[in-house]
């Protein structure tokens, strides 16, 4: 606290590795890279953790769930765009609330004390399909294959996006991660989901052997 990047960038010893001094370079400077930095530091900030998906997105989401009867992770804003049945809201904690029927989950950003917010509202959902709670999903998620809870998701069929998606908040402001995103379809017709994601991204089902 209370030392800027360059000044930790001259006081680095001589060992330091080149990426941390090309890291420490990237925060002091500004530049596109860098305000794609803040960026990703924005939308998965705990402090800021709302953000909504645009319209493109829901219209696929509901050509394939057909309609969507709850999204558990929402607001009156976003709600209108993704016109679902019922929602639950920051408000009244829509984690612990019961889900059930189509769902559409784009999680919040950000993490609790234990663990991300992606990776807990995710397993939830899963949770709650394979209970028969919820008869057909999509989550939107990052796409970050590499952690221990996207593990879970490669039971069902992936778009992986060929694009970042660019969120927009309760301000109109339009912000992106600095990867892409994946939606995961939970139900019980992939070829649906096939062929109205593949306009989005690629998609992808594990093969069993």
């Amino acid at each position: 606290p209370g030392v800027h990047p360059t000044d930790l960038h001259a006081a680095l010893p001589d060992w330091a590795t080149a990426a941390m001094r090309e890291a420490l370079a990237l925060l002091a400077e500004p530049g596109e890279d860098n305000d794609e930095l803040k960026a990703h530091q924005l939308i998965n900030s705990s402090q800021s953790n709302e953000w909504y998906t645009p319209t493109r997105y829901i219209e696929a989401v509901r050509q394939v769930l057909g309609a969507i009867d709850l999204d558990p992770a929402s607001c009156e804003i976003a709600n209108k765009i993704i016109r679902a049945t019922r929602i639950h809201t920051v408000d009244d904690d829509g984690f612990s609330q019961s889900w059930q029927g189509r769902v559409f989950l784009n999680p919040p950003y950000g993490r609790d004390e234990e663990d991300s917010n992606q990776a807990r509202w995710s397993a939830r959902l899963v949770d709650e399909y394979q209970a028969g709670n919820v008869k057909a999903a999509i989550l939107l998620v990052n796409a970050v294959t590499g952690e221990k809870w996207f593990s879970r998701l490669w039971d069902f069929p992936v778009c992986f996006t060929d694009h970042r998606i660019k969120f927009y908040n309760m301000d109109g402001e339009y912000n992106q991660p600095t990867h892409s995103n994946a939606f995961v379809y939970m139900g019980d017709d992939a070829g649906l989901f096939a062929r109205v994601f593949c306009e989005i991204g690629v998609v992808v089902k594990r093969f069993e052997s």
